[in-house]
């Protein structure tokens, strides 16, 4: 504890290797370990990086972080997100599910980020933004956005599942939710993209336009549910605005 600051009741109870940093509230730093300049505000905040910032109740509890930041109550609680960001009420929770890790992410909002995993480089603002979202890159913005993008590869029946999402830019309402193993894929309204699969460069605009994309590759669809199931009535490379029915 050398050069620490600490203060509040059972502060920093069992922590080790804590050096440079504060410790405020009760019971924060509890079981705290391997830290230098970082910073643990809140009932059993907790700390385990190098400049790394809990503020919260249970903010950065069972986590481990570098350069992190956690706000709000078990924000980053039990993630691994070196240099991120994750603001909100349990923001960031189980970030890495406890096998993999994110990198530069930044999560802003209610459950942003909450039980992702393998998301380096990925922005999520919004409540429930990214949610279960798995190996995902890219900005999603909105409610529910990008939830679950980006599933793990598994095997229904003769058909194999899933895959990643790079590049993804999605804005609206449960816009990309489900998206899987696509790239480059530009999303804009309220739960448009939901369910694309296989499919690249893809820009698409207006309420549930490109819903049930697959294995289509250049397709610019604007308007409410333009482009939908686009994998079955659009050539690669259209453009389609309307209702494509």
């Amino acid at each position: 504890w050398d050069s620490t600051v600490a203060v509040g009741y059972s502060v920093g109870a069992y922590a080790t290797g804590v050096v440079d940093s504060i410790m405020i509230g009760k019971h924060a730093g509890h079981q705290s370990t391997a830290s230098i300049d970082a910073i643990a505000i809140g009932h059993y905040s907790r700390i385990a990086g190098n400049a790394s910032i809990a503020i919260g109740t249970a903010a950065g509890t069972l986590s481990i972080f570098n350069s992190g930041i956690a706000i709000g109550w078990r924000a980053g609680y039990e993630s691994w997100n070196d240099d991120g960001i994750m603001i909100g009420s349990e923001a960031g929770l189980k970030a890495d599910e406890g096998v993999g890790r994110h990198a530069s992410g930044i999560m802003i909002g209610a459950r942003a980020g909450s039980y992702a995993d393998f998301c380096g480089n990925l922005i999520a603002l919004g409540k429930d933004a990214a949610s279960y979202a798995k190996a995902a890159s890219g900005v999603i913005i909105g409610h529910d956005a990008g939830y679950g993008a980006g599933t793990p590869l598994r095997t229904e029946g003769a058909f194999e599942r899933g895959g990643p999402v790079n590049g993804a830019v999605f804005m609206g309402s449960g816009v990309g939710s489900y998206v899987e193993n696509s790239e480059h894929v530009t999303l804009i309204g309220s739960d448009a993209g939901s369910g694309i699969q296989n499919s690249n460069w893809l820009d698409v605009v207006g309420y549930a336009a490109g819903r049930q994309m697959h294995n289509c590759s250049g397709i610019v669809a604007i308007g409410r549910s333009a482009g939908r199931q686009a994998g079955t009535k659009l050539t690669d490379g259209s453009l389609q605005i309307g209702d494509v029915d």
